[in-house]
């Protein structure tokens, strides 16, 4: 049996071969002009992603501590003013206090997690290529129970998964959305060490790169969180679980690995025999 390679076959992974693999932007509010809380230790996160994107080579920026109405406006730039032709794909981190489908402006107003994702299923430059939306947020007021868990029958309701994820969310291709935490639930986040998400998703980031998909990495991103614990302030037990959800049609690596043999899409058998 022999094989060969095959140009004109279509590859099924995404094609990051562009000036810029892609555009990172990361939106984190940490201080607010209301009653909210500060969300310490938020900044981490915002280093430590930046770091991980940086030494991939993508073009990050980072917007910080703003209003709602700021954010609107930076979302329709970046969809409408920048051209992404020399871009293999975009990834949008938001970072906030937040509820359901929505998270909060640094003056408390609701950006609903629609308005991030709707502005860029039309970008021309951006068709065919992966837009990738990152939701670190609260999603509810629940603390994720475990299996463990004593209680009635309201409790039980809750606890329930809920797969919903965006009551606005555009069905388009060549999207996903990744959530910290399942919905109605909190996002946990520790003052030291920045929220559990972020940080485990760069550690995984940064070991598997080379080795897993996009898909594989964020299921391992899931594991790792679903095992981790904590204590709240009143010594309780605090465990929390991601999700995604994806409408991508190939495969997604933030750095292809260099084996030919890989890329089991341009690989045709010319001949057979015994």
């Amino acid at each position: 049996m022999c094989a060969s390679y095959n140009p004109s076959i279509e590859h099924d992974f995404y094609s990051l071969k562009f000036e810029k693999p892609g555009h990172v932007y990361i939106f984190n509010n940490r201080k607010f002009n209301t009653g909210l809380n500060i969300r310490e230790g938020s900044e981490k996160d915002v280093q430590r992603l930046f770091e991980i994107f940086d030494e991939l080579n993508f073009d990050v920026e980072c917007y910080i501590d703003k209003t709602a109405k700021q954010i609107r406006t930076y979302i329709r730039k970046m969809s409408k003013e920048i051209d992404y032709s020399d871009s293999g794909c975009i990834l949008i981190f938001i970072m906030s206090h937040g509820n359901e489908d929505k998270i909060f402006g640094t003056d408390g107003e609701e950006v609903y997690l629609s308005s991030f994702i709707d502005p860029f299923t039309t970008v021309k430059s951006l068709k065919d290529k992966p837009k990738l939306f990152f939701f670190n947020a609260c999603r509810g007021d629940e603390m994720t129970p475990t299996h463990d868990h004593d209680g009635d029958d309201d409790d039980e309701y809750k606890a329930s998964i809920h797969l919903n994820e965006l009551s606005k969310t555009p069905i388009v291709a060549d999207i996903a959305f990744f959530f910290s935490t399942t919905a109605n639930y909190y996002s946990i986040r520790e003052c030291e060490n920045g929220s559990w998400y972020i940080q485990i998703l760069c550690d995984v980031i940064d070991k598997y790169k080379t080795k897993k998909d996009l898909l594989q990495i964020m299921t391992k991103v899931n594991d790792l969180v679903k095992k981790k614990e904590g204590k709240d302030k009143k010594g309780r037990l605090v465990k929390m679980h991601p999700t995604f959800t994806s409408q991508l049609g190939k495969e997604f690596y933030f750095t292809l690995p260099k084996n030919v043999n890989f890329y089991k899409s341009i690989i045709l058998i010319q001949n057979v025999s015994c």
